[in-house]
Formats: structure tokens, C-alpha cells, sequence
């Protein structure tokens, strides 16, 4: 396929030719720039950079170049792009992944004049015109200059897989050089070379690693082959003058063919490796060969418009794309190799035809082919009935079908994949489940597993219990399941389950818990759970109460556990009449009667009880008395070791066997033993025995009574002692005794190493004795026991080298090589292969071990480039096998296929599994026939044939197979034709030989009759067609002369098939009844109770009761397996009894039935005939208590009412009744607070409590009758409180107004009020002429005049508060006219009496001008104006914290830390801690624990009166004693020679100063009044504006 994708033609590049260069391994990049015709390193034309496009024609980039470009190259991965150019010394990189372009000067004085890349490491080798080199490292940016490499320009090379690099000089020499420049070899050549190649040359003689010829072509005339391990014979190869001169010449063997290719000229030769092609441009056109068929021409490209001919030829590694230059200037680019991609839905086909194209098409139903355009290059494909989905790594394009009509719109997944939204194009939104989280634990054969969000399901199906769906709290993630409880939970917190019987609910919720870390795992047993905490495991119990006590009596009032230390387990509970003991044994506990305890009388003395149940403590036989126990009655003593053994007394119930005790009762008390595990008591003696055993046999070791202490060590049970004797045995050297002790205590490995080693090694696991002894085995020429030996010691690689060098054994070896995957192995295996010419196996061997170089040069030295290519296709390729078996493959992604509305994903795990017969290990791929009638026909195939399979119940038969054309993948399976695509980007049909039987005469409709066929033919084709389960085409075959076995066979096939339960479910589901019992009664009796349910469920729906009776009696199987299925028809049976007018009969099995749901609808079937009675019982057993209180029992079941309508009913009678407390209580259950707040006030007199009803409850109703309650108490501002909270703020403020509690008002409403409700306060105030409170509320309401009005007028007792309010209102409302007004008042114009000048610092600060230079990122200005204020801290008392700080931050942020540090410190005073802001609190405590005393010293400037150096910030002079004018910019004080005024408020400024602050700011930082830069004029004189004042002592 040679489509042409984009052709390029700039206009710069006319009348030039082109150097380009494809993008390496992606081919995702073309670079090319403009050369001239003659050379492509010499200038020409005015195009002077180089333009990259992508592999669609689009530009991506453009790289400026001082002069034209010279040269280009990719590095080995593509991700870098390096150029060089005229008249410039730096090398340009481009960087593909971010798109940025970089310049390294490369120090070169000369022109550079050639670049290239390593093949295997970042290095750049840059040639110049003077023979220079430079060696770039991308990675370390290390340069390496080698000043005379060459005497004359380098103007060709190349780099080795090994990193040499080998240059051409236009001095008529080669050098090789190694990758830090020092030279290896050189060569003299009778000419220029050109075009440097590194390859691997074969020879004779074994070849060496790597490649170790160059090659050049040397003028153009000759080719010059250089060997670097035989540098003195260097070959020639001249051709005849009449083939003109070399253009090109790719390596790829020795010489195969030879052609006069094109007419006039041969411009360029290019080879892909990953085509197996050649191609040859020349003329106008492109001619491609098939390297394994060079003859025959596979296609021929004309370019009929370029009439100057061709230049450059060019593969992208992957051979999908060929570029073309043109001596023009022009660049074309073929498609050569479509990716073959593809995938089918019933019976559409979707497939790539293009780069950017995929084609629909379903030609079974004689659709349209729909060509849609994508937006990438896609790696996958899917389609559906209504949608097509391309993508490429982690994103996918979806494209709807509009021909269909789905009406669907938009489609949308959430990040996880767990739902999948569509939106319909009617407006419809559905969100679907796709992926449910894999979460699931089990307990023994008891399992719990998450199936939905919010749904734990526990089953255990090993012994038959019913599954017990579980509603969670939280979505969890993760699952623990015990033998009596489920947790879930998520983070730290965790839900705890029981696990209870069906009929009791099947669980119960217990508890949550809260964990100090995030949960990782839990799991369970039965007392305790175990959490994974971040690396610790958190133990606690699962439940407090694990037991259930068996005739615990209800009159129980106490319990107390035992103290006495041997009696663990053992506690007793009481009541006024009786003390019970109980002892914990295992999970089933015990009951003793009538036990012993330590009372407390009336008197508050204690007395003793002795317990009857330990009265084996006051026998004679638990005495110690040395005349011996008294012989007890045998009766007696049985019920006295009885008690002591139920209460685990075991040294009581031994000296009770002791005295006197029987055979039966040893035996008892050794049974108890065993049950409790008290194993100590039962061998005590023995253990004593062995201790001193052990002992007698090293002691007579020792001793030298070897012999003796051997027997006893060797009789004796422990391996210790036998280990321990023999190493005493070994130290004595008396080694064939010490390795038989080894041997008898199974200590192989010390027993080998001192004897005996050939015969004991079989269980010697110490690889060391292994190999020692393959060692000396191999020395001794025994290379078989060697060979052995080297495997016990798992030393493969030695073990290969044995079977190849002295065994010759090969297929031993290369099995052991393929078992381990050893590398070395590998190599050995591949060189012994070589020693053969078995070229093949040694390729495969050398891929194996990862030797890709050596075997790629070995398979192009002798022909086997197919053989590596499938070996390495079989190495690499992910999708070579269906269903991978290895580790890794364990939940991987194989097939993706998209449904009508979901896109699902499938793995290789499936819930039924069949072992497929004659699955090739080579198959790539899986297809299912979509013809209806060939349901469980499926193919698999692979590269060169196509397996049919069916389905036959349980197993799976192979069919037959069918050859497939080259280079075809199918893609859809229809009626035993397959849809195939090819590489030409179209499809083809493959009939499958395995459906012969449809084209034969028997299938025909022919009426003359199909002529008759060869009864061999006939049987094969019967055969085809009963395996495919074509019943319909076999009988016509068997009609057509088939004979009488061909009639038994067609019978017996039938017969195997049938599909009984298919027909009778059709039979259901077309509602059939009466046929479908009529057929189960005669082929499948054992289906007739599941009709008969199925069937009485209609007729119960239908109203036909009588029958729907009937039937669900006949449908009782009474069967345990079908519990579920029985309970169905039970509850069937009660429902149609009650109608039926049974009421008894139907209630009893209403309540004998464990459904709760049964209950409810028996229930209100009752209802609705008037039982009341009989429907109350009912819903109070489903524990409907709601229902059952509506009919019956109201205040009997009013505890466990749930409904607030009956509660309310219940309320009113109480009330009615004069129940007022406890109608109040009902209403609080019927949550009615307005009545319960009512009755509260009016009747109970409780108005404490009516007050928290109302405050928790923010009833509205309620807070109006509460305030009304207050009213009648005259309580006004409580009244005023309650009015407000029912939102009556015009009552409210009225009742303040009248009864002067506006104060009490203001201070209720709060910030939450209305502009209206502040102004109405505000003239309340005015009117009552306080104008510092009518001031505030004119604030808050935004009438900033009235409020400075009020705040100026206020009396001197307020002036500090009222001063600051008119500040802070002042900078809020931004206004011109009010800050005039207010520095009047400041400055005495208005009264004559100037106020303090920290009020007009103050009112600097409201107007933000420290927040100017903040924002500004000039925090020195900032901090030290904040400073000034600091210092004077205490005339702002009402901002001291924020002030602070602020002062901190900034003084901290501009470099102050010793000012930081100060302030930080006096914000940590008791006084003002507490208001410090939380998000800097522990900021500023770690400031002060850590101080920073540094500080940047203020800069001076001259005292504007009299010249003093003063600090920028101060304004007092401490020469002259003159107040300082400050800067309305900076705070600092004036300079006379940097002098400006504000042209409104005529504040002064220092110069520069505002004209920087102009350029980001836009008004005066004093007035607010815009203003620009050049508004402001610098004043040379300011004499005026200085008017010293001394200052007042």
C-alpha cells in the first residue's frame, strides 16, 4: 500500500534540494531544511532554518538558523533533534517531548561541517571544516575538543553498537576512534570517502563480536572495506566504468541481484529492515523490492510532476512511511505499512484504511462502508451496535453511529472506571455500574464479598447456607469475614457485624471503631480482630460478649469472676436466691449449681458460702496429711473428680485417682486432659526421663564410651542430642561415628561433609557439598556424576557446559537452558550451535540471551533475517499468546468489544473454563460466529491458519482448520465465511473448509433436486455439519442419498443435543403452562414443582386464588436444597389461604414463615378485609410496629412506632385527656415542637425547657410563643431575643423602641440583619442624640457621611473610639470629600484644637498604604512603616494583635528577624495570645523558641532642615529638633532634593518614590483621587513647604 499521506513545498525551499531526517524508533518527526543542488553542505537560496513536521504533514516547528543549515541528526531514542549551521559555533537541540529549543556552544573557531549520534549512548560526535572533533555527552553536558582528528574537513562517519566512532576526511583518510576521541586505527584511501558504515563482515574464520568492518565509498567509484581486526588487508571493490558512479549502497549481504532499475538515473537506495524491503528512486519514479524476492518489482511509485527529477530516499524505522525529496525542493511521503487493526460487532466490521481513517462497513446486511476520520493515530479499535471507540495509550475518542437510532448523546466515565454516564439527546441522564471494586475475605469454607457499592453478600455454599446480602454503611475498601462476624470500613474507622441465623435476621450491626492510623487489612477469628495499621497490627476484641449462657435466669442481679489463679475461666452470677458457676470451656460454656462465694450480709459484715461444687477441696484425698487420705465410696469419689475436672482442677484430680481411684477414672482423667490440652501434667515424667538420657549420652562420649553414649544418643527421640553428640564425635575426630549420628538425626549436610559424602548425597541440600563434589568429580573425569552433581547444586551454567563439551548431550542442555532462562547457558548453547552451522538454533539461543546484536549480525551474515524476525516476534510480541500462563498475565486486559451501551473489558479469568483440544501455541487471536444458528462456534487462528471449534455442552471438539492467506487477520465470522483484513487496508472473504456442507448441491434450493454425491463425500460432510450442530442442513444432506447409518447418526446427534429445558422455558416464557407441565411430566418430571410455582405466581397475579393454591402445593418439593424455592410456595399458600377465606390456616403459616415481607403483605391483605385483630398480630411478629400500632395495641407498641403521624394521634388523646406530660413526650417522638413547646409553656409551666426546644430546634412558631411567655413576665429582653429568632424584627424592634432597650436590640440582631433594620437603629440613636451608637449602625448600613457626621460630633469622653470609627469609615467609603473633612478635624481647622498625629497615621493606615507596598512585593516599606506603628502600640488598644501581627510577617518576610523576633515575643504575652489568628500561631511560637537576631540596618538620608544624616523611617530630627514631614508613598521623611506633592490633597511624596508606586497603582494612596505619573511634577524648591517648629518639651 503506497498511498501518498502529504506531499510538503515551501517556499523556500524552490529550486534547492532537501537534507532531511526521520525521527528515530517513533517516526513520529520529519526535520528538512533547504541545501544547495551540488552538495548538500554548501549554502543556497535564502530559506535559512529547518522546519520539522509531523508523520501527518503538519508543521510542529521551526528552528531560525543564522545560516543555512549544514547538517542534522537524531539522537538513538528520537527525543532530540541536533543541528548545525553556517556562520555559528552553537549546536541547536530540539527536544520533541517538550517542544523547546536549547543552543550549546561548542567552543569551535572553524565551521563545523558534521554531527552525529551514538547508536547506544547520548554522545554527539560533531566534525569541522578543518578536521577537528568535538564529543559531545548529552547527559553529563561533558565536552571532549580533539584538535587534528583530520587535516582537512570531516565530511562523513558513522558510530559502532560498540560506541566507536569512524570519520572520512576530505584527506583522503579514515579514522576509528573510541567515545572519548582517542584513535584507534587509520586507514589511507586513493580517494574522498563517503557515506562511513560500521558492519559486521563474514568471513571464513569464527567472527567476532560486535561489528569490526567499515565501509566507504571512496570517489564515488569504488567501495573500501576496512576489517579492524585484520587492519593491513583491507579489501576493494571496483566496478565496471559502465554502472556509472556509487549513489548508494545499504548493506544487506553479499551480492543477489543485479537490474538496471531506472531508465536515465538512480538517485537513492533505502532499505527497511522491518519490511524486509528495498526501494530505488530515479526519474520520477519510486520502484520497492521484496528483499526475499528481489526480482519481481512490488510496486512502482510515478511522480509524473517532478520533471527534474528525484533525490532522497528515506524509511521511518518501523517502515511505515517513505519520504521522497525531489531536486525541486519538494518532500513526499508514502504510507508503505498500515498498522492491521481492527474489530467486529455482530456482524460490522471496523477497521484502519488509513493513518487517520477508519472505515464501518457490514456487508452481510448490505450497509454503506462509512469512512470516519480521527483524530490520532490509533493503537486499538472497537465497535458496537451504535458506537465506535480509537485510542492510543490511556485515551480514547468515542464516535456514535448516526445512521442508527439510538437517540444517545454524550458518554462519560469516571476517572476509576466504576460508572459510566450517557445522556440521551431527549435530555435523559443514566449512569451505570461497569466496574464493581474486587473486595472479598474468607473464613474456612464461609466467604464475603462485595456485590454493589453498598452490599456485602456472606455465603458459604460448601455446607449449603443460603447467601445474606449485608447493607452497609459506607462504600467499603476493605472486606474481613470470621467464623461469627463481618467488618468493613474504610480509612480508620470500621463497621463490626454478627453473624446470626436466618430466622433471627440473619445479622446484626454491633459497634464501629476508630483506629489511630489508616487501615490496611483486618482480619478476624472468632473472639478477636486484627488490623493492619501503617505497619503495626492492632489487637482487640471483635465483640465485649462472645457467649450466650445456657438457664441464665432472667432474675440474675450480679456477677463476680474467680480469683484464685488456677481457676481461669471460672465466674459465678447471683440473685437474691441462688449462686450459679459457670467455667469457660472453649465456646461451649458449662452450668454448675449451687456454688461458694463471699457475701455481704445486711449487717455490712461478710460470710463464707462454701460451694457444693468444690467440695473435692474438703476431702481427705486433697489433704496433706502423711497418714494418707481415708478410702472414699467409689461413688462418692467419681462425683468429686467429675466436679474437678469440669472446673479444670487437674492436681485435685490426680490425687483423687491417687486415692484409690479405679481404671475409669484414670481413663477420665486422661481424656480430660487431652480435651484441655494439658499435655504438661501428662508427660511431665517422661520429659524428666529424656532430660536425663540425653545427659548419659554425652557424658560416656565424653568419657570415651563412645559406643555406649553412640546407643543412647541414637535410641533417643531428639535431633538435638544426636547433633550435639556428633559434634563432640567430630571434635574427638572420630568422623565415620559423628556422620552416622549426622545421618540418624537427618542432618545430611554435616553428615556428608565428614563422610560417607557420595552415598548420603541424594539428601544433602547444601548447595556448597553440591558443587565441591562436582568439582572433584569433574576433575576425576566422571562428567556424568559431575553433570548431577552441578544440578543438585542448581550451578546451571556449569552443568550446560558438561553436557555440551564432554557429554554431548544437546538436548539435555538446551532443555535445562529453556527451564532456567540462563543467560550464559544460553551463549554456550548458541556457540555450540555455531560449531554445527546450525544458524537457527543459535540465533534463537543468542535472542535468549539478550545477545539482539550478535544474532541480528548472524541471521544478516547467512540469510536467516526471517528466522530472527520470528524469534524476536515471539520474544516481544504481548498478543502471540490468547491466554498467557505466566505471573504476570494475571488480570491482564486481552479482548475490549463494545455493546450497546457499555464498553466492556475482558480478562483471562472465566467463570467456566474448557480445556481447548489441539490449541496451537501459536494463536493470535479468538472470533465467535455471529450466525444465529451457529451459537458456540468460535475460531482461533494465527498467521497461517484458521481452527474451527464448537461448543457441545461441557466440552469443546475441534472441527477442522483452514489455511489463511498471507498477511490476513480476521476480523468477523459470519455463516462460515470469514472477513479478512489485509495490509492494502481493504478486507477479503475466506470461506472455511469446515462449512464445505453449505456450498454442496444438498444445501441448494435447486427444484430440480441436488444431484446425487459420493457416500464417503456425504459422511464427511454430515460429519462437519452434526459437530457445527446444523441439524437442518444435515437432514437435507441425509435426504439427498443418505443411507441407513447416516440416519442412525443424524438420530443419535439429536438425541445428545436435545434442549428439554430450553423448550420448556420457551414454553414459560410464551406463558404456555398446561404444555410446559405436560412436557416436564414426560421428559423432565424433576422441572414439574418449579412450573407449578412459576405457574401459580400468574395465577395469583391474574386473581385466580383457587388454582394459584393448587399449584403452590404441588409446587413444595420439600427438599433442603430447594429451601428458598419451598418458602416461595409457603408464602404463596398463606396469601391465597387468607383470600380464600382460610384466615386461620393462612395466618399460622404467615408466622411460622421467616419472611418479614410475608408477614407485611398477609398483614394488609387482612386489613383490607376488617380482621384488624388478626393484621395487627401479623405486623407486630414482622416486627412492623408502625402498621400494627395504626390498627391495634397503640400504646402497647408505641415505643417501637416509628411513624410521627400515629405519635401526634397519640399526643392529641393524651392532651385531651389532660396527660400533659405525657402528651408532650409524644409530641417530641411525632418531632411536632411547636405543640410541644406549647404545652410546655401553657400546662407543664417548664419554661426552661421550652427555651432549649426552641434554641435546638430554631422553630419559628415556637420562639413567637416563647417570647410571648416572657412578654407576660415583663422580661423585655428576653422577649426582644425570642422575637428576633422567630424572625419578627419589626415587633422586636418596636418593643425595644418602647421600652428603651435598643441596646439589648442592637447587640441581639447581630451581623445577620438587614440594611433596614441597621438603618432604623441608627435613627433611633440619632434621634436619642448618641452619636457614637448611631455613628456604628450608619456604618453598618453604609451611609458612610451620616456616620462621620455622627462619629465628629461625638462628646471628648468617646473621642478616642469615636476618632477611630470615623477612621476605619473613612476608609471604607474611599471618599475625597470625607477624608478632607476628616484631616481637617485631625489637623484643628474645623474647631481649632489639632488631634494627636497618630490618628492621621492611623488613618494612613486605613487608606491601605502599608497594604500597597505588600502587594507591591516591597516588603521593607511595609515593615518598616508597621515598625513605626509598632513602637507606638499602645495608642491603637483597640488593634494590637493585628498589628503585631502583621509587623511580624513583614518584618520577617524583608530580612528584619530581630524586629520579627521582638514583636513575636510581645504577642506571646498572656494578655493577647489567645486573639492571635490560629493559622499563625505556631509560626510565631517557633519564632520566639528559635530567635534570629539578624537585621538589616536602616540607610540614612539627610534631615531636610539641616542636613543631619538621619534613618529613612525617622520623623523627628535629633540635631534640630524639628518635627520631619513624611512621604504619602513610603512613610519615610522628606528629601529636599526628591520633592513632590499630591495635586489633590497636596500631601507631600518623595519624587521617585511615587512615580514607582504610579506605574503599578493608579490613585493617591492619601485621597484616593486618580492619578498618573505624569500628573506629577518634581518641585526644586520646597522651602515653602518647610516650616521648622520646635517641638514642646
Amino acid at each position: 500500500m503506497d498511498t501518498r499521506v502529504f506531499t510538503i513545498t515551501e517556499k523556500g525551499w524552490s529550486g534547492s534540494s532537501l537534507l532531511y531526517k526521520w525521527q528515530k524508533s517513533l517516526g513520529n518527526y520529519i526535520a528538512a531544511a533547504a541545501v544547495t543542488a551540488a552538495s548538500t553542505t554548501a549554502a543556497a537560496g535564502h530559506d535559512n532554518s529547518v522546519k520539522i513536521f509531523d508523520r501527518h504533514g503538519q508543521k510542529r516547528n521551526e528552528l531560525s538558523l543564522p545560516g543555512h543549515c549544514v547538517a542534522m541528526d537524531w539522537d538513538k531514542d528520537g527525543d532530540i533533534l541536533a543541528v548545525i549551521s553556517e556562520k555559528s559555533s552553537s549546536i541547536y537541540l530540539w527536544d520533541a517531548s517538550v517542544n523547546k529549543t536549547s543552543q550549546i556552544d561548542s567552543g569551535m573557531k572553524d565551521q563545523m561541517s558534521f554531527i552525529l549520534w551514538s547508536k547506544t549512548t547520548p554522545l554527539l560526535a560533531v566534525g569541522t571544516a578543518k578536521g577537528n572533533l568535538l564529543i559531545y555527552n548529552q547527559q553529563t553536558s561533558r565536552k571532549i575538543p580533539v584538535l587534528g582528528k583530520h587535516t582537512k574537513r570531516i565530511t562523513c562517519g558513522s558510530w559502532s553498537s560498540q560506541n566507536l566512532l569512524a570519520l572520512g576526511s576530505d584527506d583522503r583518510t579514515i579514522t576509528v576512534s573510541n567515545h572519548e576521541g582517542d584513535t584507534i586505527r587509520q586507514t589511507s584511501l586513493r580517494g574522498e570517502p563517503s557515506d562511513v558504515f560500521f558492519s559486521v563482515m563474514k568471513t571464513d574464520e569464527r567472527a567476532s563480536p560486535g561489528e569490526s568492518t567499515v565501509s566507504a565509498s571512496v570517489g564515488r567509484k569504488t567501495l573500501f572495506l576496512f576489517n579492524l581486526n585484520d587492519p593491513d588487508n583491507p579489501i576493494e571493490l571496483a566496478f565496471q566504468p559502465r554502472y556509472g558512479s556509487i549513489v548508494s549502497y545499504p548493506l544487506i549481504g553479499q551480492e543477489l541481484y543485479q537490474a538496471h532499475n531506472h531508465k536515465d538515473s538512480l538517485n537513492s537506495v533505502a532499505i527497511s529492515q522491518a519490511l524486509n524491503k528495498a526501494a530505488s528512486c530515479g526519474d520520477n519514479s519510486i520502484k520497492i523490492h521484496d528483499l526475499t524476492e528481489l526480482k519481481d518489482i512490488s510496486n512502482i511509485v510515478h511522480l509524473d510532476d517532478e520533471t527534474k527529477g528525484l533525490d532522497q530516499l528515506n524509511w521511518t524505522d518501523d517502515g511505515q512511511l517513505l519520504a521522497v525529496s525531489t531536486q525541486r525542493g519538494t518532500l513526499h511521503v508514502f504510507l508503505t505499512k498500515l498498522p492491521i487493526l481492527g474489530d467486529s460487532f455482530g456482524t460490522r466490521v471496523a477497521y484502519l484504511t488509513s493513518l487517520l481513517e477508519v472505515t464501518v462497513s457490514n456487508q452481510v446486511e448490505g450497509e454503506a462502508p462509512m469512512a470516519i476520520e480521527v483524530e490520532v493515530e490509533p493503537t486499538f479499535i472497537a465497535v458496537g451496535p451504535f458506537h465506535v471507540a480509537v485510542g492510543m495509550n490511556n485515551r480514547a475518542w468515542f464516535y456514535a453511529l448516526q445512521d442508527q437510532e439510538a437517540g444517545l448523546d454524550q458518554l462519560n466515565w469516571t476517572d476509576d472506571g466504576q460508572l459510566l454516564a450517557v445522556s440521551t439527546q431527549r435530555g435523559t441522564l443514566h449512569v451505570f455500574l461497569t466496574k464493581l471494586p474486587i473486595l472479598g475475605d474468607s473464613f474456612g469454607t464461609r466467604v464475603a464479598y462485595l456485590t454493589s457499592l453498598l452490599e456485602v453478600t456472606v455465603s458459604n455454599q460448601v455446607e449449603g447456607e443460603a447467601p445474606m446480602a449485608i447493607e452497609v454503611e459506607v462504600e467499603p475498601t476493605f472486606i474481613a469475614v470470621g467464623p461469627f462476624h463481618v467488618a468493613v470500613g474504610m480509612n480508620n474507622r470500621a463497621w463490626f457485624y454478627a453473624l446470626q441465623d436466618q430466622e433471627a435476621g440473619g445479622f446484626s450491626r454491633l459497634k464501629d471503631v476508630e483506629y489511630l492510623g489508616t487501615i490496611a487489612s483486618m482480619c478476624l477469628s472468632a473472639d478477636y480482630a486484627a488490623a493492619l495499621l501503617e505497619g503495626k497490627v492492632q489487637l482487640h476484641m471483635a465483640t465485649d460478649s462472645c457467649f450466650e449462657l445456657p438457664s441464665f435466669s432472667p432474675t440474675i442481679t450480679g456477677v463476680l469472676w474467680e480469683n484464685w489463679p488456677a481457676d481461669r475461666g471460672v465466674f459465678v452470677a447471683f440473685d437474691d436466691d441462688k449462686v450459679y458457676t459457670y467455667a469457660l470451656h472453649k465456646t461451649t460454656p458449662l452450668l454448675l449449681y449451687n456454688g461458694e462465694l463471699t457475701c455481704q450480709t445486711p449487717s455490712g459484715k461478710t460470710s463464707e458460702v462454701a460451694l457444693s461444687t468444690h467440695a473435692f477441696l474438703k476431702t481427705p484425698a486433697a489433704s496433706s496429711s502423711p497418714e494418707g487420705p481415708p478410702p472414699l465410696p467409689a461413688q462418692e469419689r467419681s462425683a468429686l473428680l467429675a466436679q474437678a475436672l469440669l472446673l479444670k482442677r487437674f492436681t485435685e484430680a490426680w490425687d483423687l485417682c491417687k486415692a484409690g481411684g479405679g481404671a475409669e477414672d484414670w481413663a477420665e482423667l486422661g481424656r480430660a486432659c487431652l480435651v484441655h490440652m494439658e499435655v504438661e501434667l501428662a508427660i511431665q515424667f517422661q520429659e524428666h526421663d529424656e532430660v536425663c538420657q540425653g545427659g548419659v549420652a554425652r557424658s560416656s562420649i565424653r568419657m570415651g564410651d563412645i559406643r555406649r553414649g553412640a546407643a543412647q544418643a541414637i535410641q533417643h527421640p531428639s535431633r538435638t542430642l544426636k547433633k550435639d553428640c556428633g559434634m563432640i564425635l567430630e571434635s574427638m575426630k572420630q568422623f565415620s561415628e559423628a556422620a552416622q549420628l549426622y545421618e540418624k538425626g537427618q542432618y545430611y549436610d554435616k553428615a556428608a561433609s565428614v563422610a560417607k559424602v557420595g552415598e548420603l548425597l541424594p539428601q544433602v541440600s547444601s548447595p556448597k557439598i553440591h558443587l565441591q563434589y562436582a568439582k572433584a568429580k569433574e576433575a576425576d573425569g566422571k562428567y556424568k556424576e559431575a553433570a548431577l552433581a552441578y544440578e543438585s547444586a542448581k550451578d546451571w551454567d556449569n552443568m550446560v557446559r558438561v553436557l555440551l563439551d564432554h557429554l554431548n548431550n544437546p538436548e539435555e542442555a538446551v532443555h535445562i537452558v529453556r527451564e532456567t532462562q540462563s543467560i550464559d547457558g544460553a551463549k554456550m548453547v548458541a556457540r555450540f550451535f555455531l560449531r554445527l552451522s546450525d544458524y537457527g538454533s543459535a540465533i534463537q539461543f543468542l535472542v535468549l540471551s539478550q545477545c539482539n546484536d550478535e544474532a541480528f549480525q548472524l541471521a544478516q551474515q547467512h540469510g536467516q533475517m526471517k528466522v530472527y524476525a520470528d524469534i524476536i516476534g515471539e520474544e516481544h510480541d504481548e498478543k502471540k499468546q490468547l491466554f498467557p500462563d505466566d505471573e504476570h498475565s494475571q488480570g491482564r486486559i486481552l479482548c475490549h468489544a463494545l455493546t450497546a451501551d457499555l464498553l466492556y473489558y475482558g480478562t483471562d479469568a472465566t467463570d467456566s473454563c474448557f480445556e481447548l483440544p489441539s490449541f496451537s501455541p501459536t494463536i493470535t487471536g479468538v472470533l465467535w460466529e455471529n450466525w444465529p444458528a451457529d451459537r458456540g462456534v468460535f475460531v482461533a487462528f494465527d498467521d497461517d491458519k484458521v481452527y474451527t471449534y464448537a461448543l457441545h455442552k461441557t466440552t469443546v471438539v475441534l472441527v477442522g482448520s483452514t489455511a489463511l492467506p498471507f498477511s490476513h487477520k480476521p476480523l468477523l465470522l459470519y455463516n462460515g465465511e470469514l472477513t479478512c483484513q489485509t495490509p492494502s487496508g481493504k478486507t477479503s472473504e475466506v470461506a472455511l473448509s469446515t462449512h464445505a456442507f453449505l456450498k454442496t448441491p444438498a444445501a441448494s434450493s435447486s427444484p430440480e433436486g441436488p444431484p446425487p454425491l459420493p457416500a464417503q463425500e456425504r459422511s464427511a460432510l454430515l460429519a462437519q455439519a452434526l459437530l457445527l450442530k446444523r441439524f437442518t442442513e444435515a437432514w437435507d444432506l441425509c435426504k439427498a442419498g443418505g443411507g441407513a447409518e447416516d440416519w442412525a447418526e443424524l438420530g443419535r446427534a439429536c438425541l445428545v443435543h436435545m434442549e428439554v429445558e430450553l423448550a420448556i422455558q420457551m414454553r414459560q416464557d410464551l406463558l404456555h403452562w398446561d404444555s410446559a407441565l405436560l412436557l416436564a411430566k414426560r421428559l423432565a418430571e424433576d422441572q414439574i414443582p418449579f412450573i407449578s410455582k412459576e405457574y401459580a405466581i400468574h395465577l395469583e397475579f391474574i386473581g385466580d386464588y383457587v388454582n394459584a393454591l393448587a399449584h403452590y402445593e404441588k409446587g413444595m418439593t420439600q427438599d433442603s436444597k430447594f429451601q428458598e424455592h419451598d418458602e416461595v410456595c409457603q408464602g404463596g399458600v398463606a396469601r391465597s389461604s387468607i383470600r380464600m377465606g382460610d384466615i386461620r390456616r393462612g395466618a399460622a403459616q404467615a408466622i411460622q414463615h421467616p419472611s418479614r415481607t410475608l408477614k407485611k403483605d398477609c398483614g394488609m391483605i387482612l386489613e383490607s378485609m376488617k380482621q384488624f385483630s388478626e393484621a395487627a398480630q401479623l405486623y407486630e411478629k414482622g416486627q412492623y410496629y408502625d402498621k400494627a400500632a395504626s390498627v391495634a395495641k397503640v400504646g402497647e407498641l408505641l415505643p417501637q412506632v416509628s411513624s410521627p403521624k400515629i405519635h401526634l394521634q397519640y399526643a392529641k388523646a393524651k392532651e385531651a385527656d389532660g396527660k400533659y406530660k405525657e402528651a408532650a413526650l409524644a409530641y417530641e417522638s411525632a418531632k411536632d415542637w411547636d405543640n410541644m413547646v406549647r404545652v410546655l409553656l401553657d400546662h407543664l409551666n417548664n419554661p426552661e425547657e421550652a427555651v432549649h426546644i426552641v434554641r435546638e430546634t430554631q422553630s419559628i412558631d415556637g420562639a413567637k410563643m416563647v417570647a410571648r411567655f416572657f412578654l407576660r413576665l415583663s422580661d423585655y429582653g428576653s422577649a426582644i431575643q425570642f422575637l428576633v429568632l422567630s424572625q419578627c424584627n419589626d415587633e422586636a424592634f418596636q418593643l425595644a423602641q418602647q421600652h428603651g432597650q435598643m441596646k439589648v436590640y442592637a447587640d441581639i440582631i447581630g451581623p445577620d440583619a438587614t440594611q433596614e433594620d441597621y438603618q432604623s437603629i441608627a435613627l433611633y440613636f440619632e434621634a436619642e442624640k448618641k452619636h457614637l451608637e448611631a455613628g456604628r449602625f450608619f456604618l453598618k448600613c453604609g451611609q458612610y457621611s451620616r456616620a462621620l457626621k455622627h462619629f465628629l460630633k461625638c462628646p471628648n469622653t468617646d473621642d478616642s473610639l469615636a476618632i477611630e470609627m470615623a477612621i476605619e469609615t473613612v476608609g471604607l467609603a474611599k471618599d475625597l470629600s470625607l477624608t478632607n473633612q476628616l484631616i481637617d478635624y485631625l489637623m484643628g481647622e474645623s474647631d481649632g484644637m489639632p488631634k494627636d498625629a497618630k490618628y492621621l497615621f492611623r488613618m494612613y493606615m486605613a487608606l491601605q498604604s502599608v497594604q500597597i507596598h505588600v502587594k507591591r512585593g516591597d516588603h521593607l516599606k511595609g515593615a518598616r512603616m508597621l515598625i513605626r506603628v509598632s513602637n507606638n502600640i499602645s495608642k491603637f488598644p483597640a488593634h494590637i494583635v493585628p498589628i503585631l501581627t502583621s509587623a511580624v510577617i513583614e518584618c520577617h518576610r524583608a530580612g528584619l528577624k530581630n524586629s520579627a523576633f521582638s514583636f513575636a515575643a510581645m504577642l506571646m504575652r498572656p494578655e493577647y495570645r489567645n486573639k492571635i489568628d490560629a493559622k499563625y500561631r505556631k509560626k510565631l511560637e517557633a519564632m520566639v523558641r528559635r530567635p534570629d537576631t539578624s537585621e538589616l540596618e536602616e540607610e540614612t538620608t539627610p534631615c531636610p532642615f539641616c542636613g543631619t544624616q538621619l534613618a529613612q523611617n525617622d520623623l523627628l530630627c535629633i540635631a534640630c529638633k524639628n518635627s520631619l514631614p513624611y512621604c504619602i508613598a513610603t512613610g519615610r521623611h522628606m528629601l529636599k532634593e526628591d520633592w513632590t506633592v499630591c495635586p489633590h490633597c497636596e500631601f507631600p511624596a518623595l519624587y521617585s518614590q511615587f512615580v514607582l508606586l504610579l506605574e503599578t497603582e493608579s490613585v493617591c494612596p492619601m485621597c484616593s483621587q486618580p492619578l498618573n505619573a505624569d500628573q506629577v511634577k518634581k518641585i526644586p524648591d520646597c522651602s515653602s513647604y518647610l516650616q521648622p517648629q520646635e517641638l514642646e518639651q
